[in-house]
């Protein structure tokens, strides 16, 4: 549990530093919201499922998925979800 907490903070500093040398005025705000969406789309993507017949396992893997790639990640895994 504490190596995934640890993986987290660097993806988040890493996101922060690159929003930083973009030139963002927030970058730490901005890390956070991407960070955020692709927690929400993992969410949304589940609460939808009895709809769509499409879910994701929640798990370690699809949240570090979804918070390190953010909406892609988890689009992909939607789509590999198929496979």
């Amino acid at each position: 549990m504490s190596i995934f907490l640890c993986v987290i903070c660097f993806f988040f500093i890493v996101f922060s530093v690159t929003e930083a040398l973009n030139g963002s005025t927030n970058p730490l705000y901005k890390a956070f919201i991407t960070m955020t969406e692709g927690i929400l789309a993992l969410t949304v993507t589940n609460l939808v499922a009895p709809y769509t017949n499409i879910e994701i396992p929640v798990s370690f893997l699809s949240l570090g998925i979804s918070i390190i790639c953010g909406i892609p990640g988890v689009l992909t895994m939607i789509f590999l979800n198929f496979f």
